[in-house]
């Protein structure tokens, strides 16, 4: 009996079959003869460049497909025949019948992902015979009017509508997608069921993407402090969102941010004219110093140099603040109880579970605890904060900046956060010489 030669021969390696391996096969394991990956790969060959549209079709080309190809793409091995073997039309079809929906949906939105990134190869497709496309001649006309600069990082947006012509036994069907801005390709989507859930399917449908360092685009909708930490910390990418009247504060704050005469915001500043929907309208894009707080002290004790690495010498300006704020009575009693009611509920649940209470816990217990006794008998409290800002005069500068400062913070023990949503209450409490009249509801 011929054993199975496609283990000498090498397998095909790409960014597609990565992806699509990675989508959960539903089927028990007992009896299986074809592999998952091996039936969406046949079936995605088939359907993007043959163009096949229906299960028979899709079967034919498998059937024809070389045998050099077929062990490439890991088929199984027939000893009797000595052939490499395809699935059959009724396998095509109740395997891509009773599929992961969901993770199918997010293997290929992914791997669209890669191919807008410049990370993956893109699928080279024959042309087919006829008149082109409107979205080609878009692309066409894009190319030559609004030329891509070198190093402008892929972009995609991201927005809810309603499927025309689709319903559902409760009403309209909602889809919340991801669309690149140079292809127009659907990175994935999700179904909500009204608008309100938009939110929450935006944030799972980035999840499950996970396509670092794009930037996104959202409408004002989506405009909150969870999807920008998402976007920001989890994906590590880049965030443009819209600020309108349903926030008045963050849109008073931005404005009062970003408003000044035009030649202080000469290096920081574009603008492009644009025509659709019936109107021209003039966009003007201006770029902002970057905030950080500190959110960690050292836990050991330090000399009064311990900010000096925060105020190196470096290309770009950094701006360090520290501030005191006293608390009130009341306002300290309701801080130390929270803080010393949240650590030993921790400590408690570690100790009935089994579990190992961690050193820094007990640390943080015992300086909770500290704290009580101190304002028992009579001290004060304070709020002690620190705020850093960078100011650079290259935009395409700042990600470098933000990197060197990190580094340089991680280096003395100190970790910082970005301010995301709020650079306005960074910028006044480092940058300006007083920071009062800052709204409390910020915080």
């Amino acid at each position: 009996m011929a054993t199975d030669p496609v283990g000498a021969q090498a397998r095909v390696e790409s960014a597609l079959v990565a992806r699509l391996s990675q989508v959960r096969d539903l089927r028990r394991r007992r009896g299986l003869r074809h592999r998952l990956v091996l039936i969406l790969v046949l079936a995605a060959c088939a359907t993007l460049v043959v163009g096949s549209d229906s299960m028979a079709a899709i079967w034919q080309w498998a059937a024809a497909a070389p045998q050099d190809k077929l062990a490439r793409l890991g088929a199984r091995w027939n000893p009797f025949t000595r052939r490499f073997v395809v699935p059959s039309e009724r396998t095509f079809r109740r395997v891509l019948a009773g599929l992961d929906g969901d993770g199918l949906d997010g293997a290929v939105g992914g791997w669209v992902a890669d191919v807008e990134r410049g990370v993956a190869a893109a699928p080279v497709v024959p042309d087919t015979p006829g008149p082109v496309e409107r979205e080609q001649r878009r692309a066409v006309q894009r190319a030559v009017e609004h030329p891509v600069p070198h190093g402008v990082l892929p972009g995609a947006a991201v927005d809810g509508k309603a499927l025309r012509g689709a319903r559902t036994d409760t009403g309209p069907v909602f889809l919340v997608a991801a669309i690149g801005h140079a292809s127009g390709a659907v990175l994935g989507q999700r179904q909500v069921p009204s608008k309100r859930g938009e939110g929450v399917a935006a944030r799972d449908l980035l999840t499950c993407l996970n396509v670092p360092g794009m930037v996104w685009t959202l409408d004002a909708l989506h405009t909150t402090r969870a999807t920008a930490r998402l976007i920001t910390m989890d994906l590590h990418g880049h965030y443009v969102l819209i600020i309108k009247g349903n926030q008045p504060i963050a849109q008073a704050t931005a404005a009062a941010l970003l408003t000044g005469p035009d030649t202080h915001w000469v290096a920081t500043t574009a603008g492009e004219d644009d025509r659709g929907h019936g109107r021209v309208e003039r966009r003007t894009i201006r770029v902002a110093p970057a905030g950080y707080w500190i959110a960690d002290w050292p836990r050991h004790q330090v000399p009064a140099t311990a900010l000096a690495p925060l105020l190196a010498e470096s290309t770009h300006r950094r701006s360090v603040s520290l501030h005191v704020e006293p608390l009130g009575p009341r306002e300290a009693e309701r801080e130390v109880m929270r803080e010393r009611t949240a650590r030993s509920v921790a400590v408690r649940m570690r100790q009935r579970t089994g579990q190992i209470v961690p050193e820094h816990e007990r640390a943080a217990l015992e300086q909770a605890r500290a704290q009580d006794v101190e304002r028992a008998a009579g001290h004060g409290l304070a709020r002690f904060t620190g705020y850093v800002t960078l100011t650079v005069t290259d935009e395409g500068a700042i990600e470098d900046a933000c990197a060197e400062l990190e580094a340089d913070a991680a280096a003395a023990r100190i970790e910082l956060r970005r301010m995301w949503l709020t650079q306005d209450v960074g910028f006044a409490m480092s940058a300006l010489p007083l920071g009062f009249g800052l709204p409390r509801r910020r915080w």
